[in-house]
């Protein structure tokens, strides 16, 4: 009944926008809520959001996203190789978890869900936001341990900037990044454009104690971001995105296999358009994507009835329709619903295969008049063609406790669909799975207080239990995915900083640490090993520290992090030591006429830690990289 009702109003809703007349006010504010911010923004109060500031942005302008979260997060990242595969765990869960956004659209393959964080440049986006715990009610599918969000947000004002940048590095690195920007009143472009090559040759010491150069390890991928925007009036915006990257690296052998030949090549065709169109009390928004993913693996094995040659590709259409309303003083209702097609083939699937996915969602933000918070709702519900997505929701309240605290809480449900590969691949697919789901929730209390000296602490727990955790597990001599597992994940977590100047130096400090307990809580057998065990590769303790002392145009940045012992058995009995990386950036940046000229070395591994973020894949010591970068800025 209550799936009905959800789709009943959003009809009443649809007519209404059709009847609404346009009106030149293009933002409305009321008691702290803003009409024209974006959804994510606004109905995920009860969530913890973190944003990659604009210095971080530009002191690792030559990072991946994947460098970039491990150094500013307390995110997990599996890091196979240095410039290799990259996965996320986000609070106890896997990849599959974790949803991945451009320009507001989900880029997680059909085929595995899963996305290299190792092949996303990060100076292509202006906006990067970390969104911690459950929100498939918001997003949909996938979202059980977080999102990461990938922006380029528009701003109308009479300027032309451009940033290029020029690294060189150890390992045989080079990097060359161009970032271009132009808008007035009317229009807004910006165009990206980045390459990346190393060797990768960095020696390492391998199980006999000798000192060995990595082979069969170099790389080079290229992309390019272009982003336009027209403002037709003070309520009319639309946009078109277009995102292109190609990535083509050779795949080195692990410490305890013979030398390898394999090599790996990624191509990925992004594009997108939003319209906005506001009202004097209300936001209509409509965007379409195509999402196109081409991964080619090769491994020409000397024994030829091994080599491997494998295709893979996955295309998603999506669209979307999504109407905001402010209905009282403090009371925003939003309603929309959305459609996709995402098609997969593979040399291990039989033919090509097909999901299509319609769904309806309402979210409303209610500012309370006692005590003063708000109070938010997302209800969902999604309509597959060949699985049945149960009801979604999240209850989410935010507000101030007593002067310098204010305080969180959300509860969610949530859900994840097999992906193509776990029902599809042959041998082993399995067509008889059932969607992962969950319950999620969390409490934080925030501390913010200063004026010359600001500060800003967050303290969250979380719990989140989810249900028919797909484990791929032997079935004979094949191995085959099953609902084998109910994983409860949580844990607490601590984030804050502190910004202050002291003898004309600016001075940021900020740091993150979590605790996250993820185990089994199904014992499959009385020989069931991983029963109430720590989950492979979540690490109990992961640390960061950042602080940056900026005068005169010097900044001095140190980074450090610390991530904890992980476990390689599901009994427990066997794990990879706990590491501490530390990195060192030093810039110096010159006023050229108008512009600016910066110098910039870096140091990463500065300690010369020996370790493996993955069992039996080695990672570089102490490293090197010198950027030159220049910025030409014309405002009117």
């Amino acid at each position: 009944m209550t799936r009905w009702l959800i789709l009943v109003v959003f009809c009443i809703l649809i007519g209404s926008v059709r009847g609404q007349t346009p009106e030149s006010d293009s933002v409305v504010k009321l008691s702290g809520i803003e009409i024209s911010a974006e959804r994510l923004e606004q109905f995920s109060p009860g969530q913890k959001v973190q944003k990659i500031d604009s210095l971080t942005l530009t002191l690792n302008q030559n990072l991946n996203l994947s460098e970039i979260l491990s150094r500013n997060t307390t995110i997990q990242l599996k890091n196979y190789n240095y410039n290799g595969l990259s996965l996320i765990s986000f609070r106890g869960t896997s990849a599959n978890h974790t949803g991945i956004y451009w320009s507001g659209f989900q880029i997680n393959p059909a085929s595995t869900s899963q996305v290299d964080l190792a092949l996303i440049p990060s100076i292509l986006f202006n906006d990067i936001s970390v969104v911690y715990g459950g929100s498939s009610s918001l997003l949909g599918s996938g979202n059980i341990g977080g999102s990461i969000h990938l922006n380029n947000n528009p701003e109308f004002a009479e300027s032309l900037t451009g940033n290029i940048s020029l690294a060189n590095g150890s390992f045989g690195e080079y990097n060359a990044n161009g970032v271009f920007k132009f808008s007035n009143n009317k229009w807004y472009s910006k165009t990206g454009v980045t390459f990346k090559t190393a060797n990768n040759n960095f020696t390492y010491e391998n199980l006999k104690g000798e000192s060995v150069r990595q082979q069969n390890a170099s790389f080079y991928n290229y992309g390019l971001t272009q982003d336009v925007y027209r403002n037709f009036s003070e309520n009319t915006i639309l946009g078109l995105s277009l995102w292109y990257q190609e990535n083509n690296r050779e795949i080195p052998a692990t410490i305890t296999s013979k030398p390898s030949d394999a090599s790996q090549l990624d191509k990925s065709l992004r594009v997108a358009i939003n319209f906005r169109k506001y009202f004097k009390r209300g936001q209509l928004n409509f965007k379409s994507a195509l999402l196109d993913d081409y991964l080619h693996y090769k491994d020409p094995d000397s024994i030829s009835s091994i080599a491997i040659d494998s295709k893979i590709t996955s295309l998603k259409l999506l669209s979307e329709l999504n109407y905001k309303y402010q209905v009282l003083e403090g009371f925003v209702l939003s309603m929309g619903a959305n459609y996709s097609y995402e098609e997969g083939t593979s040399d291990n699937y039989a033919n090509t295969v097909v999901q299509r996915n319609a769904s309806v969602y309402t979210s409303w933000l209610q500012k309370l008049p006692v005590p003063g918070w708000n109070l938010n709702v997302n209800l969902r519900q999604d309509y597959y063609n060949d699985f049945k997505s149960p009801f979604l929701y999240a209850v989410s309240f935010e507000g101030k406790i007593w002067k310098w605290f204010s305080g969180k809480l959300n509860f969610s449900k949530n859900f994840r669909i097999p992906t193509f590969h776990d029902r599809y691949w042959e041998p082993g697919g399995n067509l008889h799975l059932k969607p992962e789901d969950s319950k999620n929730a969390e409490a934080t209390l925030v501390v913010e207080a200063g004026k010359k000296l600001r500060a800003k602490f967050l303290f969250t727990g979380y719990s989140s239990k989810v249900n028919n955790w797909i484990l791929w597990v032997p079935d004979g001599i094949i191995w085959s995915p099953q609902n084998v597992q109910k994983v409860w994940a949580r844990g607490l977590e601590f984030d804050g900083g502190i910004t202050f100047t002291w003898l004309k130096i600016n001075t940021k400090i900020n740091g993150g640490y979590t605790f996250a307990r993820s185990t089994n809580e199904i014992k499959q057998g009385p020989n069931d090993d991983s029963y109430q065990k720590q989950l492979l590769y979540v690490p109990e303790h992961k640390f960061y520290f950042n602080t940056s002392f900026a005068l005169q145009g010097f900044v001095l940045n140190y980074n450090q992090s610390y991530t904890g012992l992980r476990y390689t058995t599901l009994d427990n009995n066997e794990f990879l030591p706990a590491y501490v990386l530390g990195n060192i950036t030093l810039r110096k940046d010159f006023k050229v006429s108008s512009h600016m000229l910066g110098l910039q070395f870096d140091i990463n591994n500065i300690w010369n830690e020996d370790y493996q973020a993955v069992l039996y894949y080695p990672m570089p010591g102490r490293s090197y990289k010198i950027t030159v970068n220049f910025l030409f800025n014309k405002v009117k």
